[in-house]
């Protein structure tokens, strides 16, 4: 047995989201590793593999118990190797980040667990806390509708329609007097990374549990949106409006430096924002002469999105369907369009149908009484408590104490409160008159007003940063830089990422 002092460690989980792998977390990996030198602690980073594929489907609560074990198991691991874990990250990447904030209440409930492992740091990218949102459109209504039935038991969930407990998982999460985020209130950083336009997968007021979206009609309201080099919104303003600014005080620990431009003496403090509106003020008086320069400024992008845009349009249609030669020779997959758009969604519902009977098949298995993957919020079955050494048993008496909470309850301290209209978060503060887009509604359920009471009410740590790719089709994979290989324009995300590993690792230096 060795004798030695154990080194002392900070270890980051890192949990991908639905019918993912740990190989889409290659890149923020890569990055928390590249970043190790700055920390005080050895950095440790587990990618976890307890839950991968259609295993995703099989339900939030269900996967957060699989990671409970991985991790504890890989605790164990580095203390036989003499390393103790003396500070927790945790990042959730889409669905990961609902797995991430049921798992804290699993860990809250094993004794002891926070006093050996500080909480440090708590991120989400594009995870949505709000479940999946509805919109007045056509298409939207009928994805909605197709979703909620084939997806299993986490479509359930994240259409907030599961009601195990009486109410949907994803209200349970937000409750400020239940054990989930009264452990997230733990965390001293909380960082959430949105996608500003185009994500169509995790929108920008699920992601960042806002009531209104400011960026939906950019294309067309004339929004002037600012970024930095890495693709960063710094502020945005309407025609005839003041500028809103992202940062203030509150979001200095994010690395707002711009490393890009070190090597420029003109560099201002704030990060690029300025240097940008310098250039598009040069641009605009170099262009002031032709119109469609001009229509294009109010178009609301800055200099440098603006240059991108120019060299890469997006596309309208998946990049998949696009070769890489030049045109017309890139398109000739359009050819076929018709007939491989009938055959892909007779394919894609056909497995989704597979994978949804397999999921129900392990449910089957999982949801027994025998099981010891017994779902946690099953608050009605009396087998839950079996044993005390399990923190299923403690969790279990802690929500059954709460059952009979209602969802109208939950707001009470944010109600009268001038707070309960307007988000905390030093991002982006919707004021009471914020209207979302009258060109695509946003369909929120009063469950959903809740959670984003509640979230913003209970998180004033929380630092909310928006990204920015108005030329990425679906921009939800490139904000981790998730298939960089195979799409190279997704590396685009990769500076955004590493200032993420940044934060993630600059945590610790005082435990």
């Amino acid at each position: 047995m060795s004798t030695n002092k154990p080194t002392r460690t900070h270890l980051i989980l890192l949990l991908h989201g639905l019918y993912g792998s740990p190989d889409n977390l290659t890149v923020c990996a890569q990055e928390l590793n590249k970043a190790t030198s700055k920390s005080s602690l050895q950095v440790k980073v587990l990618v976890a593999k307890s839950y991968m594929g259609s295993h995703t489907w099989d339900g939030i609560d269900i996967n957060a118990r699989r990671v409970y074990k991985e991790l504890h198991a890989h605790i164990d691991l580095l203390k036989k190797e003499n390393q103790e874990v003396t500070a927790f990250s945790i990042m959730g990447y889409s669905l990961g980040g609902c797995i991430a904030r049921y798992l804290l209440g699993l860990l809250a409930m094993d004794p002891g667990f926070f006093k050996r492992h500080e909480p440090v740091g708590f991120s989400t990218f594009a995870s949505p806390y709000l479940g999946v949102l509805k919109y007045r459109t056509r298409m939207n209504t009928f994805v909605h509708s197709i979703g909620r039935r084939v997806l299993s038991r986490t479509g359930q969930q994240l259409y907030m329609l599961d009601k195990d407990h009486g109410r949907p998982l994803l209200s349970v999460l937000a409750d400020p007097d239940l054990i989930f985020l009264q452990t997230l209130k733990r965390f001293p950083r909380i960082l959430v990374i949105a996608n500003g336009c185009h994500d169509l997968t995790v929108p920008y007021p699920t992601a960042t549990f806002s009531l209104s979206d400011p960026f939906v009609d950019y294309a067309t309201n004339g929004l002037m949106v600012e970024t930095d080099p890495d693709h960063v919104v710094t502020s945005f303003r309407l025609p005839g409006r003041s500028s809103t600014s992202m940062y203030d005080k509150h979001n200095s620990s994010f690395n707002l430096k711009n490393e890009k431009l070190s090597n420029d003496d003109s560099r201002p403090s704030d990060g690029g924002t300025q240097v940008n509106r310098r250039v598009m003020e040069e641009n605009n008086e170099e262009e002031e002469d032709h119109e469609e320069d001009e229509v294009e400024d109010l178009l609301g992008l800055t200099t440098q999105t603006r240059v991108v845009e120019q060299v890469r349009k997006r596309h309208f249609i998946p990049p998949v369907f696009v070769l890489p030669y030049p045109f017309p020779f890139s398109h000739l997959p359009l050819l076929i369009a018709p007939i491989w758009f009938l055959f892909a969604i007779i394919v894609a519902l056909s497995a989704l149908v597979l994978i949804a009977i397999q999921s129900q098949y392990r449910l089957r298995s999982l949801l027994h009484p025998s099981s010891e993957h017994t779902p946690l919020l099953t608050l009605s079955k009396p087998y839950l408590s079996n044993t005390s050494s399990d923190p299923s048993h403690s969790l279990t008496k802690h929500l059954e104490n709460k059952k009979d909470r209602s969802i109208t309850s939950t707001p009470s301290r944010f109600a009268d409160s001038e707070s309960s209209s307007r988000s905390t978060s030093p991002l982006y503060t919707e004021s009471p008159d914020s209207e979302h887009s009258s060109l695509v509604p946003l369909l929120l359920t009063e469950e959903q007003k809740v959670i984003v009471r509640n979230l913003n009410g209970e998180l004033p740590q929380v630092q909310k940063v928006v990204a920015w790719f108005p030329y990425a089709f679906n921009s939800h994979a490139m904000l981790i830089v998730r298939s960089g290989a195979r799409f190279p324009w997704q590396e685009d995300a990769r500076g955004l990422v590493r200032r993420w590993a940044e934060w993630m690792i600059d945590g610790p230096s005082t435990i």
